[in-house]
């Protein structure tokens, strides 16, 4: 049940500015949805020592990112799209990951030409 939202200006890039909301909160049985505004690493170990919660996008260029290791799952559709997954454990968490092949096509092709 959602206890509360709060939006943030797009300017405003600096965690400490969620620490105000951090502290009118419970600290009891709490998770966050985060956009990637907020992905810092930072703030992920500070959820993390606190016990509680977090979904957030990691940036196309963080350094979690690296593949090489991920144990694809299987594929599920989505709109009528192929979609695989694979999840894999990380010292902030699961982080799970997902790749449509036609999106990714699509992005080459634009960087190619």
């Amino acid at each position: 049940m959602p206890v509360g939202v709060e939006v943030f200006y797009g300017s405003l890039k600096d965690i400490t500015t969620f620490k105000d909301f951090m502290e009118r909160l419970p600290k009891k049985d709490l998770g966050f949805i985060f956009d990637r505004g907020f992905s810092s690493f930072a703030l992920l170990r500070e959820l993390r020592m606190q016990g509680m919660h977090y979904i957030v996008p990691l940036r196309k260029n963080a350094t979690l990112t690296d593949l090489r290791w991920l144990r694809w799952k299987g594929p599920f559709l989505y709109r009528e799209r192929p979609i695989r997954w694979g999840r894999k454990e990380t010292e902030h968490g699961t982080l799970y990951v997902f790749e449509d092949p036609l999106l990714r096509g699509e992005e080459e092709k634009a960087l190619l030409k």
